[in-house]
């Protein structure tokens, strides 16, 4: 039902924003980050051009189950409040302060972390393995040893 809803809202902002919709300024096309007043520009970038900073705080259980909140990048900060809408709203709301649904509000933050960094580690992946093959490729196969590297 989570994957369901995650899809609809993302079909509705696309709906909203354009198919293939991505920041006039730096060309991030994840949905979940995008915002559109008349231009449509990723939250990051909107925040910069209004000359604020580019992070926003997250309440990783939840602002009802921990006061507890950290800087994130205003596109990872999207995309983390976005995954809260697919917890269970005793959870999210927990409007009895119960210590289980706390625990439970806790590990899916650590849940919607995980997925969200296994939708980026294989690009990164793709990215240090293409730097490493033009590195070699420009300075030889040594070519972390010039830097200090080991």
């Amino acid at each position: 039902m989570n994957d369901l809803n995650r899809v609809k809202r993302a079909s509705a902002k696309r709906a909203r924003l354009g198919q293939q919709a991505e920041c006039a300024n730096c060309g991030v096309s994840d949905i979940r980050g995008l915002q559109s007043a008349t231009v449509v520009l990723c939250a990051e970038c909107r925040l910069t051009l209004q000359g604020k900073r580019d992070t926003e705080r997250h309440h990783p259980a939840g602002r009802h189950n921990d006061l507890a909140a950290f800087a994130l990048p205003a596109n990872d900060h999207a995309c983390l409040t976005d995954a809260q809408y697919d917890w269970a709203t005793e959870t999210l709301r927990n409007p009895h302060q119960d210590p289980l649904r706390r625990i439970a509000a806790w590990l899916r933050f650590f849940e919607d972390v995980f997925r969200y960094l296994a939708e980026h580690v294989q690009g990164w992946a793709h990215l240090l393995e293409a730097a490493s093959d033009r590195l070699t490729a420009v300075d030889g196969v040594s070519w972390f040893n010039e830097m200090g590297a080991k």
